[in-house]
């Protein structure tokens, strides 16, 4: 519940865009995970090894070329972004 507290305190915490990729980030993952592990395991318990081996590959090869596929985008949109975005530029706050 840190992140609740996190979200209410003035913005000498972080810049609103950060705090707000933060909690994204967190919510997001305390789902993504245990679904992806449960998937898992059922498909271990059935026994079928190879369907088990496809499913933890593909999902982590797509995570992987999901976020350098977002990183790629960050620096395409940074190069675009004016130039009185001062500390800023160069960050997903100039998204």
């Amino acid at each position: 519940m840190w992140f609740l507290r996190y979200l209410d305190q003035p913005s000498e915490y972080g810049h609103p865009r950060w705090r707000l990729l933060v909690v994204v980030g967190f919510c997001g993952s305390s789902l993504l995970f245990p679904s992806y592990a449960f998937e898992t395991d059922v498909i271990f318990r059935a026994g079928a090894m190879g369907l088990m081996v496809t499913n933890i590959l593909t999902n982590n090869l797509l995570s992987l070329c999901a976020a350098l596929g977002g990183m790629a985008w960050r620096d395409t949109l940074s190069m675009h972004a004016p130039a009185d975005t001062g500390k800023l530029r160069g960050s997903i706050a100039c998204i």
